[in-house]
Parts: C-alpha cells; sequence; structure tokens
C-alpha cells in the first residue's frame, strides 16, 4: 500500500465515499498532484458522492452552479469529484490561473494533466457550461446509464450487471486542454514489449505503425483487446489513422459531408487520431453500430467505445454537431490548433 501522506483528511473522506472501484485510483492522483504542487497551495477534493437531495439543492442555488437535476450528474454515483486549492494550509482559492510553486504551469493545470493521464474527463473543457472544478471518470460519465444499473446493498451501482435499458449516448464532452502534456499519454510499450497482437490484421497494423510514435503501443493493445472481446462473425480494423493535409483535403471536399476539417485542422493530421470499421465474416465492412454481432446483449461497436475510452480516448459519437461514430482521438491530443505550432522531427511528427 504506497503512502497516501499527501492527502488531508476532508479529502480522505470524500474519497472513501466515492464509488469502490475508483477509491484508489482517486487516492494516488490527489497524492500525485500534492506531490506536483510544490509551494503554498495543495489540492483538496471538495465534492465526491452527492445525494440526489444535495444535487436538487445544489440546481436550485442562483447564480446558477450546475445543470444538473438529482440522478443526472455523475456525482450522484460517485464518480466524479470537484477540487479546490487551499492556499497556506487555510485559504480556498478556485483560481485556475495563478502559478503558486513558481514554475510557470498554473496549479490547477498541473492536476488536471495528472487526472488526464489517470483517464479521468474535465469540466473545463465542456462546451455550454464549463464547470472548472469538475473531474468525472472516463467510462461512467454517463448518468443515464448509470440510473439503470442495479445497485448493491451498500446503495452503489454493481458494474457487472448490465443496464436495465439500452446505454444512451455519453454528454460530448470533448477535451482540449490547455496544453497537449506528453504525460498524458501513457505508453504501453513496456507493458507490451512481446506481447501477443495476434488479433491485429495487416491493414490495421500497417495504419498503426503510421501514427505518432509514442500512441502506437497503446492503439495495438486497444485493438487486441477489442478483437479478444468480440467473439462473433466480426472483427474491429483500423480504417482511417494519420492523414496528410492534402488527403483531409480530398476528405472535406466530399458529398455528402463527411467531415469539417479541413487540411491541418484534424487530429488525424498529426497521428493522434484512428476510425473504426467492423469486418464481418473476414471480408465484410460494417458501420452499423447497434450491431451485436457476438450475441452478448452489447453492440460490438460499445465494447470497442467502452475499451477505447478505458485507455483515455474521446469518441466522434460524443461530439454536438457532428456524429463521427468511427472516430476517435487521445484525450490531451484532441486540439488542432495547438497540435498545428509543434515543432516536428525529421519524420514529421510532431515533438512532444
Amino acid at each position: 500500500m504506497p503512502p497516501f501522506d499527501k492527502i488531508d483528511k476532508p479529502s480522505m473522506d470524500r474519497i472513501n465515499k466515492l464509488h469502490p472501484s475508483i477509491r484508489e485510483e482517486v487516492k494516488t492522483i490527489v497524492q500525485e498532484c500534492n506531490e506536483a504542487l510544490t509551494g503554498r497551495a495543495q489540492m483538496r477534493i471538495s465534492q465526491g458522492l452527492r445525494t440526489f437531495a444535495e444535487q436538487d439543492a445544489l440546481y436550485a442555488k442562483r447564480p446558477k452552479v450546475t445543470n444538473a437535476k438529482g440522478g443526472q450528474s455523475v456525482h450522484n454515483y460517485g464518480f466524479a469529484v470537484d477540487i479546490v486549492m487551499i492556499v497556506d494550509g487555510r485559504t480556498a482559492s478556485w483560481d485556475t490561473k495563478k502559478d503558486w510553486d513558481g514554475d510557470n504551469v498554473a496549479d490547477w493545470d498541473e492536476c488536471v494533466k495528472i487526472f488526464a493521464k489517470h483517464g479521468w474527463n474535465w469540466g473545463g473543457d465542456w462546451h455550454s457550461f464549463k464547470d472548472m472544478p469538475h473531474f468525472d471518470k472516463i467510462g461512467f460519465s454517463n448518468w443515464r446509464e448509470l440510473q439503470n444499473y442495479k445497485r448493491g446493498r451498500d446503495g452503489y451501482i454493481i458494474l457487472n450487471s448490465e443496464p436495465a435499458t439500452p446505454a444512451q449516448p455519453a454528454p460530448a464532452v470533448a477535451r482540449t486542454p490547455t496544453r497537449p502534456p506528453a504525460a498524458a499519454v501513457v505508453s504501453a510499450a513496456a507493458g507490451t514489449a512481446g506481447a501477443s497482437f495476434d488479433k491485429i490484421d495487416k491493414p490495421s497494423m500497417d495504419r498503426i505503425n503510421k501514427l505518432h510514435p509514442s500512441i502506437r503501443e497503446e492503439v495495438k493493445t486497444i485493438v487486441q483487446e477489442c478483437n479478444n472481446a468480440l467473439t462473433g462473425r466480426a472483427q474491429m480494423r483500423i480504417s482511417q489513422g494519420l492523414r496528410t493535409f492534402a488527403e483531409q483535403d480530398a476528405l472535406y471536399a466530399k458529398r455528402p459531408k463527411v467531415t469539417n476539417a479541413k487540411g491541418g485542422q484534424s487530429v488525424h493530421n498529426y497521428g493522434f487520431a484512428v476510425d473504426i470499421v467492423m469486418i464481418v465474416d473476414g471480408r465484410t465492412a460494417s458501420w452499423d453500430t447497434k450491431k451485436d454481432w457476438d450475441g452478448d446483449n452489447v453492440a460490438d461497436w460499445d465494447e470497442c467505445v467502452k475499451i477505447f475510452a478505458k485507455h483515455g480516448w474521446n469518441w466522434g459519437g460524443d461530439w454536438h454537431s457532428f456524429k463521427d461514430m468511427p472516430h476517435f482521438d487521445k484525450i490531451g491530443f484532441s486540439n488542432w490548433r495547438e497540435l498545428k505550432n509543434y515543432e516536428k522531427d525529421s519524420k514529421g511528427y510532431i515533438i512532444i
């Protein structure tokens, strides 16, 4: 058991009421944040699990602090936290720009990066309502799905039970961090050295090997896990990976429209995104996102969405204005406006 000496009592009390499956991870995150913050501020968990009644009371507050009524927040299921900085051991601060430890990175941003590394969404990336203190666990950010799960005697949802109704699309949370941190990419190279990738076909492997070098091993792991999970007639293939600017422009010009992004305006152009397709019976391409080819009562596409989410990837099916169902991009590297300004190496990949 690692020492959690950087976690104060209010934080620990709130962590211990979160869903049991994420408590140890949140302890690790808080510990890592406070080890990184070497100045006057330390991070505290200010909110964790909320009852439906507490959520309704928060919803009624003015000025508005949340759009979620009771049952409509991930907090109500124990998969979200809010944070605050405690300065000099006594003063609460929600200043997201302050660099208390003088390392030229705002303390808040340091915590955002650490949460991202562990696979958490940040409310500061939401479109219509920015919730800067908020973080929720990727893969458990859809209250519509969570509300339908069975609960144990302790009141927490049972993760190995199926929802009573089909899963609804998760609320769109497109991560566009202030700066894409290298730490947000957790390379799987060390963990997959010598691993068997026997479930990855040649077209997928060829496309993976042209992605940004920092994510290739992770994508191999994702494809392998997806195809291990798909036990029926379909297997998942990477249909698109790295695209040149010229290829992106050609795709943009297609009708009917398939993308809103011109050359340079897609994460694909920097090697941090993939598109997928199901190959049925080894020969037929299918983009049917509802089909359950292996008969396990979960659509094959949804099985892959969950695996990508587990590894810290956004899904284009969660976007607001334009649903791109085959698309996934790596959290922390989903902002082409930032990526285009990075220096490139001799092979054309950005240097992170």
